[in-house]
């Protein structure tokens, strides 16, 4: 069951189901497409550093996490357990509800009986694809190649009491589960909305405040409409906003077009929803430390830690970033999944590239955090 004050991540149950069906019938639809000789989970010597690689990911690929940690080459620092923990994903994060879709693996080093290997991996997750790079160092042994597996520092919390102050809001009434229904509808304003181009993706950004005393589950809708004025298109925000603002709260919110460009549209048509909801300050997520940083020779990137300041699990966080120009109005919005868990008290790092073109023009930024909790109980 899905925690209070997470309601917006019902929206996912039904991606979930695809996902779990990808997950038991994944491996096999991905057998007949990486084969290449060997038989995909093998668990036979591989004879170059890529096919140590390659068949370590195959074997994550299809939940066989023995058969993947039998091509690691420091089990001696990386246990079964936590790489079991990384690989299938840990409390209830992002990547236990995720599968292994595809791979590609390129040698970077090679020289003797040492090598350095590069994969590009594509999860399918509850919220979409998800991407990441690895590199791995890997190692000739008795046994053929294998990986260094990279050893993941967590810092252990002593015991202690945290204090609970955060601000919560109840319903109360005779029938309290439709007073949302039944109330007036909280004050939300829109204090700023442009329009962006990503690739062939017509994006709609803004920021919303709730103006009220009480807190608001919020969503925004756009209709698009061309020269002739037809209807292009209707879409929401889906989950790039912070659907529950307390009182004097702000949200980013980002509505994608796909398949249409910006000279297509000639208007575009806000619609703001609000109901009051019942909801608490728990859990408190900071954001310390966001810089925007150069990556390269042109190429920037908003990077920043999260940190859990209650002794709750988020277990699946998501960072939402809101770029302004310098008249402070909105010109971009992207959002992130981390695919760990923020564990209490433990900062997580997060990576947010820029768009060239936005980068230009950015002159200040905001860092806002949505905080997905699954109750195992």
């Amino acid at each position: 069951m899905i925690r209070k004050y997470t309601l917006a991540f019902v929206i996912f149950a039904a991606t979930l189901f695809f996902v779990a069906l990808g997950v038991a019938f994944g491996g096999r639809l991905r057998v007949a497409f990486m084969s290449s000789g060997d038989v995909p989970g093998s668990t036979g010597p591989a004879n170059t550093p890529n096919l140590a690689a390659q068949h370590l990911l195959e074997n994550v690929q299809r939940r066989n996490v023995d058969a993947a940690y039998s091509y690691v080459g420091n089990t001696q620092d990386v246990s079964l357990d936590a790489f079991s923990r990384e690989v299938s994903g840990s409390d209830g994060n992002l990547k236990s509800l995720a599968a292994l879709n595809e791979f590609q693996i390129r040698a970077l080093k090679f020289g003797g009986e040492e090598a350095t290997v590069r994969a590009d991996l594509q999860w399918s997750t509850a919220v979409g694809a998800f991407y990441e790079t690895r590199d791995f160092n890997a190692v000739k042994s008795k046994s053929g190649w294998k990986v260094i597996w990279p050893i993941q520092q967590e810092a252990k919390l002593a015991p202690q009491v945290i204090p609970v102050t955060y601000p919560r809001w109840d319903m109360v009434g005779s029938n309290a589960n439709a007073a949302n229904d039944e109330l007036p509808a909280p004050r939300v304003r829109v204090l700023s909305q442009n329009v962006g181009q990503d690739a062939d993706t017509f994006v709609v950004v803004g920021e919303l405040a709730n103006e009220d005393s009480v807190p608001a589950f919020v969503s925004v809708n756009a209709t698009i409409v061309g020269a002739d004025g037809n209807t292009l298109g209707q879409e929401n925000s889906f989950d790039n906003i912070v659907h529950v603002l307390l009182p004097n709260q702000h949200t980013p919110f980002r509505i994608d077009f796909p398949a249409t460009s910006r000279e297509q549209v000639k208007n575009i048509r806000l619609s703001v929803n609000s109901k009051v909801i019942a909801a608490s300050g728990d859990p408190a997520v900071s954001v310390t430390n966001p810089r925007v940083e150069s990556v390269g020779e042109s190429n920037k990137v908003l990077r920043g830690e999260i940190v859990n300041q209650t002794g709750s699990v988020v277990n699946i966080p998501q960072v939402l970033a809101t770029y302004y120009d310098g008249s402070g109005k909105v010109i971009w919005v992207n959002t992130t999944y981390l695919d760990r868990a923020l564990l209490p008290q433990n900062p997580l790092a997060f990576t947010m590239k820029i768009p060239d073109e936005i980068a230009k023009q950015v002159k200040n930024y905001k860092v806002a955090v949505n905080s997905y909790q699954v109750d195992k109980s």
